[in-house]
């Protein structure tokens, strides 16, 4: 598990039009897009009852970590792989764990069927029982993939972004919910990952957009879009 550059910003839809050809001329699209450039992503993230890892997000703690089901698909169906991550934060340097699952014997809804992935899953079942983790909140997205050809840079759009109660499948009706959206449609989120720093060219690029790095969390706006994190944050 080794740790890498992740930089985030939140791009409009005319600087994202500015960018995209900019960044196509120097970067490959990605593994498994479709003839759109893209791919659907289905997280859904675990946390504490009282979600200790989403208040320490708003806490702003330097070391944290989360923990999350992702399949490739608007559900968790039998046709597509599911993967265990367990993604550990420091600063702006990420390190992410990452365990293909048995869709046959794992019920996304419950934790403890995770005992039948065994001593790979040792580090997963160890954050189920320190934090008695439970299912909490699903995110969909759109994903748009363009990749170096040394594979030490990739650069990720995300767009549109819905929020999705546990168990809860994607449809067309709750890709058109306004009360879903995590992040306005005419908004974006660029996400790019180096292996240690931004290329000069790159750099030169963020800077010209006039980007600003952003401690965006897909899973905290999620909580907050559905009214999901009230009740904590109302004892606090």
């Amino acid at each position: 598990m080794s740790a890498r550059l992740e930089l985030k910003y939140l791009v409009d839809l005319r600087t994202r039009l500015w960018l995209q050809p900019l960044l196509s001329a120097r970067l490959a699209p990605g593994e498994f897009v479709d003839a759109g450039g893209g791919y659907p992503v289905l997280s859904l993230y675990y946390d504490g009852e009282n979600l200790p890892l989403y208040l320490e997000k708003l806490a702003g703690v330097e070391r944290r970590m989360k923990v999350r089901l992702r399949t490739y698909a608007w559900s968790f169906g039998p046709s597509q792989a599911w993967f265990l991550e367990g993604k550990h934060k420091d600063g702006n340097l990420i390190a992410k764990r990452r365990l293909e699952v048995p869709r046959e014997r794992i019920d996304p809804l419950r934790p403890a069927t995770w005992d039948a992935l065994g001593p790979e899953g040792a580090s997963f079942l160890h954050a189920r029982e320190s934090l008695r983790l439970v299912p909490t909140v699903q995110v969909w997205y759109q994903r748009e993939v363009l990749v170096s050809a040394a594979g030490d840079l990739r650069v990720t759009w995300d767009s549109p972004i819905r929020a999705l109660f546990p168990g809860e499948p994607m449809t067309n009706a709750r890709l058109y919910d306004e009360t879903r959206r995590v992040v306005p449609d005419q908004w974006a989120v660029l996400e790019i990952k180096a292996r240690q720093t931004l290329p000069a060219w790159l750099a030169a690029l963020v800077r010209e957009a006039g980007l600003v790095p952003e401690t965006i969390s897909k899973y905290v706006r999620s909580l907050d879009t559905l009214g999901l994190s009230r009740k904590v944050l109302s004892t606090c």
